[in-house]
Parts: C-alpha cells; sequence; structure tokens
C-alpha cells in the first residue's frame, strides 16, 4: 500500500537491484496495489503473474494526467502523451531517484511507501 492517501491510478514499477528482473502495477482507489510479474515474450499476459519475484528492488511511482485529470491510454502517442503531466514529485517515477526500496521475500509481504512533497 502506499501511505499517505496515494490516489487511484498511479503506476507502481519496480526493478530488481541485480539482472533485469520487473514487476508492475496500479493502485487502486484506497492506494492498495497489487504488483505483477512475468517473462518477457509474445503471448505473456502480466496479470498471469501475480507478485514479484524473489529479491531486492528499487521502485518507481509516477501518476501521469492530462489537462483534463484523464489518465493518458498507455499505448498513447504523441501529442497527447506529451500533454500529460507528473501529479506527484517527479524523482519518485525513476527507480533510481525515487529513494524506495523494497526487499521481497519467498514469503511475499506488504509494502508501504510513504511519498513526501517537494520542499519538505
Amino acid at each position: 500500500a502506499a501511505a499517505g492517501g496515494l490516489a487511484a491510478g498511479a503506476a507502481i514499477g519496480t526493478k530488481a537491484t541485480v539482472g533485469s528482473r520487473r514487476a508492475v502495477g496500479e493502485t487502486d482507489a484506497q492506494g492498495n496495489f497489487t504488483l505483477f510479474s512475468a517473462p518477457t515474450g509474445e503471448g505473456v499476459v502480466e496479470t498471469d503473474f501475480t507478485g514479484a519475484l524473489p529479491g531486492e528492488y528499487q521502485v518507481a511511482i509516477s501518476r501521469r494526467r492530462l489537462p483534463d485529470g484523464r489518465t493518458p491510454d498507455p499505448g498513447a502517442v504523441e501529442p497527447e502523451e506529451m500533454m500529460a503531466v507528473e501529479t506527484i514529485p517527479a524523482r519518485y517515477a525513476n527507480p533510481a531517484t525515487s529513494g524506495l526500496t523494497a526487499t521481497v521475500t519467498e514469503a511475499g509481504g506488504t509494502f508501504e511507501f510513504e511519498l513526501v512533497s517537494e520542499g519538505q
């Protein structure tokens, strides 16, 4: 879960600190999320692989919106995507700068991430 009432529709992404494993998810109306991971390849549906593989992860959180408040379509092409703006501090959108990490064990787990506004 994301602490502090993160709004619905925020994208959660992880990148393993070693290797190329990734997991992704999206927050619900309460700020909760479930990660999904899968090997890459044609015909693979990410939602078939609930959870993240055990390991150390850097975490990114992004919530982009169009001027009218809509979430851009994941397959959007310019110029629509170029009009979308980040609604949380931009540093959180990059796993290398977010400062957010998670250690996933064989048992899985629940993670809370506290996002701080710029200047705090």
